[in-house]
């Protein structure tokens, strides 16, 4: 299987004659389904067979691929029996990262809300999460237990009221894939504060974590507050580096 997970290359210690078509090499083989929508097989040389899985695809690591008699066969056009192969981890599996976004400060009627669902190296299949709270340890069982029902979902919310004023709580999240990788634990403090006041949080209008210099960059913002006030909006670059491709930090 590849690194990323995106396809996998069967080789053959000789040469095979075979159709291109994934549905006739593997018919009525359960391999087939295990495959994802519309895969694509292709030979890239007579001994080398190429898969590129398709969406929803759930083949994994130490399964089974098996090749029904009559699909393949030799030079001389005799056909091969039954065949089995398993498929093999990558030598070097994409490590997935685990990406928090959300409010660092929280006024004293709002609730937690930290979304993990921009970590990436995932494979193409879905992530597992794991949320932590490194310190302090939840002072109540209600706010443990609060916690524990969610630690494993994309996204958290807890009620504000759980945590203590002005004390930072560190959150943690891991993110594993279907290679069995776990990212290195990252990190996101949120402090409960006294007092009313907005959250903010800036959404870039494009994808992946960096832009190609030249390039137009498109930024929004969502606003929650719990006052009637009319809003203000002052954009800031908190820091930039001209050479060397470093990211460009944005505040609000």
């Amino acid at each position: 299987m590849s690194t990323n997970g995106l396809y996998l290359r069967v080789t053959f210690h000789s040469f095979v004659s075979s159709p291109s078509d994934c549905s006739a090499i593997f018919r009525f083989s359960p391999t087939l389904l295990l495959f994802g929508d519309s895969p694509l097989c292709t030979w890239d040389s007579s001994s080398s067979l190429l898969i590129t899985l398709g969406s929803s695809a759930t083949i994994i690591p130490g399964n089974n691929m098996f090749f029904p008699r009559g699909t393949l066969s030799n030079e001389q056009n005799v056909a091969f029996e039954n065949g089995t192969t398993v498929v093999l981890s990558p030598l070097y599996p994409v490590t997935p990262i685990a990406v928090i976004i959300g409010a660092s400060t929280i006024d004293d009627v709002s609730s937690v809300y930290l979304d993990g669902s921009h970590s990436t190296g995932s494979g193409g299949r879905p992530l597992s999460y794991r949320w932590h709270i490194i310190l302090p340890l939840p002072s109540t069982p209600a706010f443990a237990n609060a916690f524990i029902s969610i630690n494993h979902l994309p996204s958290i919310s807890l009620n504000g009221t759980l945590l203590d004023f002005n004390t930072t709580y560190v959150f943690g999240l891991q993110v594993t894939n279907f290679f069995n990788v776990t990212s290195p634990m990252a990190r996101y403090n949120v402090v409960r504060r006294l007092g009313r006041f907005p959250t903010a949080i800036i959404h870039k209008g494009w994808s992946g974590d960096s832009i190609i210099m030249g390039q137009d960059a498109s930024l929004s913002s969502s606003i929650s507050s719990n006052d009637v006030y009319a809003i203000s909006y002052l954009w800031s670059v908190t820091h930039h580096q001209h050479n060397g491709g470093a990211d460009v930090a944005l505040s609000l």
